[in-house]
Order: structure tokens, then sequence, then C-alpha cells
């Protein structure tokens, strides 16, 4: 089996199991917060009293439209500096008080008759600091009624007259349409686990090699089946022709021909430093090898070694030159190379990986 066929399924693998978590992440928030895609979708709800109230949300249809024939001003404005101020109102459905939320003030016959639409919300502090509120008058005006029979005539919930049912429409669409997306690459996956040339990885390589993709996966998997390795790890195959590079979906291969520059790279934080060996390519593109404390210096040693071609060590001069101007610092790189080598052939001369000093 050729390399190019082993990754196949390595990466379809892993994109499996990838698109199976969020599958199952999607399908978890959607069962615990997805209304009653009736309700969210088609008609809205109505109630008459407390207990048609429970009954929608145990059936979670939390999209009401009811008439309020006893609509009242509960004297109640929480006022917001950064956003226009909610107004609550009240109204009963049965021997229950709702409480509902507005977004604009209610004048005038708002009162009579008033059309209350919007999503039914659990209570938060507002509303809560208003039943206390209320209750408390209650209780000034009924003084007969305890405390807690004052309290249960108000409902646990609130109606959000200023929600728009759209968002919520919008963003449970998306969600469901993310959902629907996934299996279908799900399905897609496994449609194409007989042909590795049809997987990304594969066409990116042709499409970076010029359409060698057929024939580096030839050489690859010789190389990799004969060696010798320069380096080799879990996700790292050097051979003396090759850079392998494997990623949880996908992977990158570079000629060692074309590696122009090697370099050590500490990059240093607040709590921690983090070093690599850092490759360039002729192309312009770059790769990095992690490294530690302790392996940092005989990793660029071992690629230095092998690679004499390459130029070695690090400048802002010449990190400027690679970007901006590559034609000359291929050139420079080459003469360099040139002059590493020939210093490389002799024994008390042997690289260490950092003796270019512009």
């Amino acid at each position: 089996m050729s390399f190019a066929e082993t990754q196949a399924r390595r990466v379809r693998r892993n994109a499996l199991v990838v698109i199976l978590v969020f599958v199952a992440a999607v399908a978890v928030y959607l069962a615990f917060f997805l209304p009653s895609p009736v309700n969210l979708y088609g008609a809205r709800a109505s109630f008459h009293s407390s207990s048609e109230l429970e009954e929608l949300f145990a059936a979670r249809r939390f999209y009401v439209s009811a008439t309020a024939d006893e609509l009242f001003d509960s004297g109640y404005t929480w006022e917001d500096a950064n956003k226009q101020a909610d107004c609550y109102y009240a109204f009963f459905a049965g021997e229950q008080v709702v409480i509902c939320r507005s977004d604009r003030p209610l004048v005038g016959d708002d009162f009579l008759s008033f059309p209350v639409t919007g999503r039914l919300m659990a209570a938060d502090d507002r509303v809560r600091s208003l039943i206390e509120k209320i209750t408390q008058d209650s209780i000034v005006a009924n003084p007969e009624l305890s405390y807690e029979e004052t309290l249960a005539t108000f409902a646990p919930v609130y109606i959000n007259m200023s929600n728009n049912r759209l968002m919520d429409q919008i963003f449970f669409g998306l969600l469901g349409l993310l959902l629907l997306f996934l299996l279908g690459k799900a399905v897609l996956n496994l449609t194409l686990s007989g042909d590795y040339t049809r997987g990304k990885p594969f066409k990116k390589l042709d499409a970076v090699s010029g359409g060698r993709a057929a024939s580096i996966n030839t050489a690859v998997t010789r190389a990799l089946e004969n060696g010798p390795f320069v380096l080799k790890s879990k996700y790292i195959l050097i051979t003396a022709d090759w850079f392998v590079f494997l990623t949880t979906l996908g992977y990158q291969i570079f000629p060692t021909a074309e590696l122009v520059w090697l370099y050590k790279s500490i990059v240093s934080r607040r709590a921690s430093m983090t070093f690599s060996v850092q490759l360039r390519f002729r192309d312009g593109r770059g790769h990095f090898l992690p490294a530690t404390r302790d392996n940092v210096d005989s990793t660029l040693f071992t690629l230095a070694r092998a690679f004499p071609h390459a130029l070695r060590g690090h400048s802002p001069e010449l990190e400027k030159l690679f970007y901006r101007d590559r034609p000359q610092f291929l050139a420079l790189a080459a003469q360099r190379a040139a002059e590493q080598s020939a210093e490389a052939a002799q024994p008390e001369n042997a690289p260490t990986g950092n003796e270019f000093k512009p």
C-alpha cells in the first residue's frame, strides 16, 4: 500500500471522528435548547390560564400571542445607560399574574385589549425584583393575605415582548443546516474511502507539485520503506530526499533539495519558552520541527549535517530578504551554501547550525 493510500485512510478516520464529535455537540445542544419546531416556525401558542402556561413550557412552546384584557402598568422601569430603558407591565391569566417586558412604553388605549406577543422567559434578577415590589404593594393593599399567598399569584416566568422570533428562527435554522452539512460530510467521507486520489491531501499535493503527485507518492513510498531516516517521529519523517509532515487531517511533502534555509527559533512567553527548528523552502513555504531546550541544538546540527546546501542561522536581514526579495535571497543562499559545504568537508569545521553571521 502506497504512502498516499495509507494516509488517506488515516485522514478519513480522523475526519470522521472530528465530524462525529461536532455532530454530537450540535445534537446535544438542540436536544436541550431547541423549542418546539412547530411553535418556532409555525403558529404561536396562546393561553388563558396559569395551567395552560405550564403546559406550554412542558411542550417547549415558548412563543406566545395573547390578548391581555386587563393589562396594567406595574410602575417599574429598568434603567440602563447602555440601551433604551425596558418597561414592565402585568396582566392576569386566570388567577395568575404574568409579567411582560416591552422595549417601548405603553400609553392611552394600549392598555385596552393589548396584544401580547413574545417569548416566555425564565425569571431573571430584574423580574424577581419586580415581583418582590408588586408583592409588597399587594400585601399593603390586601393585608388579609400572607406573603406566600400573595407571591403565589405571580408567574415564575415573564413574556419578553421585545423578543423577535425571526432571530431564533435564523439561529436554530443555521444549526439545523450545520447538522445536515456535517452528516453529509460524514457520508461523503465514507463514499470516497475507495479512491485516495479524490481526497483533499492528494489533490493539494498534485496542485502544489504541478501534477506530479502520483510520481511523488511512488518516490516517497519507496523512501519510507527503504530508509534510512535523518529524523523520524510519529508526525515527522525525514529521509535524504523528502520531508514528510503528518497532520490530523492531511500531510505535507517537501523535497529536501528545495530546502534553502534552516535556523533555531526560541519564543519566550511569560511562563514558558517554545523551541523549534524553522525550515524555509525555495517556493516560499515553511514548516517547523518542534523541539525542547535539550534537543533543539542537536536537531539543528543533524539537519545541517544532512543538508549542507541549506543556509543556516537567522538574522532580521535574512528574514526580510526571504519574504521581500526571494531571488536575491536564493542567490545569497546558493553562495553561502557552497561556502559552508566546502567548510563542512573539513573535519575541524563541522557545522554547528549557527555559522552564518551577516
